[in-house]
């Protein structure tokens, strides 16, 4: 796919870095992270950018974007931030719920 012309972003490439863990008999995926590039009019320089997206139950959510220098890193900090604040939820409704019975 060629670049799209303007902020309008195109596919930069084939490949999709699935995050997750495996299990003894599978890989439970939670987040991917894709590029997608465009370039500027005026410059016509490409530009990059990483999406990184939440899986759960079926549904992907848009959790952020990273540019720029070191975005790679970036990325899969927005990732773990994304993990943390998730167990984070987890934990504090398991406290909820032991505080009922």
């Amino acid at each position: 796919m060629d670049n799209a012309s303007g902020q309008f972003p195109g596919k930069a490439n084939d490949t999709v870095e699935w995050r997750g863990v495996e299990t003894t008999d599978q890989f439970q995926s939670y987040a991917i992270i894709y590029r997608v590039n465009g370039y500027l009019e005026d410059t016509r320089k490409t530009r990059t950018r990483l999406l990184v997206f939440q899986l759960r139950a079926g549904r992907a959510k848009d959790i952020g974007h990273v540019e720029g220098p070191g975005e790679d890193a970036k990325a899969k900090q927005l990732e773990f931030l994304m993990i943390r604040k998730a167990a984070t939820r987890q934990t504090a409704a398991r406290k909820v719920l032991a505080s009922l019975s």
